[in-house]
């Protein structure tokens, strides 16, 4: 079984935000992605050392920005919630911020897995 056989869930991206000049972050537009998605709570030291209680742990098949938000569902299910796919995933309830991320390959190169935690 390949890591791209287990990368079956949908999820929503959205590239990391920058400041609007009033006060708020103007995201990128959100996509859908697969990837693998685990529920799991840990404690986890982030980037910038801060330590962070991670809410779950996904495997996407590309590299994600750090500090990009993911909702685990689809654009279509952000729609019927809320009208519209919100444009701040901060407003969106289960979405989360990439805050750390690992990267590791076997010796060849064939086969690289991207873990990424996800947290407040």
């Amino acid at each position: 079984m390949s890591l791209a056989n287990l990368q079956t869930e949908t999820l929503v991206y959205w590239s990391p935000g920058t400041p609007d000049g009033f006060g708020h972050m103007s995201f990128g537009t959100p996509v859908e992605i697969l990837s693998r998605y685990q529920d799991r709570v840990e404690r986890a030291v982030d980037d910038t050392g801060q330590e962070f209680v991670s809410r779950a742990t996904i495997y996407p098949a590309s590299t994600l920005a750090l500090n990009g938000w993911v909702y685990r569902g689809t654009l279509a299910e952000l729609t019927a919630e809320y009208g519209s796919v919100p444009a701040n995933p901060q407003n969106v309830v289960g979405a989360y911020r990439i805050r750390t991320q690992q990267r590791s390959q076997n010796p060849s190169g064939g086969i690289v897995v991207r873990k990424n935690l996800l947290g407040g």
